[in-house]
């Protein structure tokens, strides 16, 4: 049952998981992902919380410059996002709208670039938007290669898994039927049939 306190401990974890950690990191791919925890945690934490507040200032003058459908689409989604489960929360959620973060970060910067234009020289005002182009090419070519190696190998209860799924292949009659929990990936790998089953805590 989903009380109010259960409600509000969920929007308060959701908030942690999504505008602290995975709407900072699409926005820009740091390597980092902070968890409020710990020393080690306050440079990330603070990288966060700058790039989310550049992501709501771009979407809130985007809303005040009549950008209703997206800003309007945005809300309705995040709002789902924040009401769900703590269970599924990460950021296969946000991957459809991961798009916007970005635009309307960037929409801020292109406004104040104009609100600019006549108080800045033309060089200095064109060399900040490049120098940040550049910048974050640098650290998507890094984190692309970093996540390449991040998942280079299966984690050690995947690697079970799939090597359970490769014995079944190998051992098990072909007109066999298992009973997995993602059919689909176990399926797949050991050529069998695979069906689910009612939901456990275990």
């Amino acid at each position: 049952t989903l009380g109010f306190d259960t409600l509000i401990s969920r929007i308060a974890y959701n908030f942690n998981v999504y505008f602290l950690r995975e709407i900072p990191h699409s926005i820009m791919p740091l390597n980092i992902r902070p968890t409020m925890f710990g020393p080690g945690e306050v440079l990330p934490l603070l990288l966060s919380i700058i790039l989310v507040l550049i992501f709501i200032a771009g979407f809130i003058w985007a809303f005040a410059n009549r950008q209703y459908l997206l800003t309007v689409y945005g809300t309705f989604y995040l709002i789902i996002v924040m009401l769900w489960p703590q269970v599924w929360s990460g950021n296969r959620f946000i991957l459809p709208i991961t798009p916007l973060f970005v635009y309307f970060s960037a929409y801020l910067f292109y406004k104040l670039r104009e609100v600019l234009r006549e108080k800045i020289p033309l060089i200095f005002r064109d060399g900040l938007v490049y120098i940040l182009a550049l910048f974050l090419l640098i650290i998507s070519v890094k984190n692309i290669y970093a996540c390449g190696e991040a998942v280079k190998n299966y984690p050690p209860a995947w690697a079970n898994y799939f090597k359970a799924a490769e014995w079944a292949r190998d051992n098990l009659p072909e007109d066999a039927v298992i009973s997995d929990r993602k059919g689909g990936l176990f399926g797949t790998v050991s050529r069998r049939k695979c069906v689910g089953f009612l939901t456990s805590p275990d």
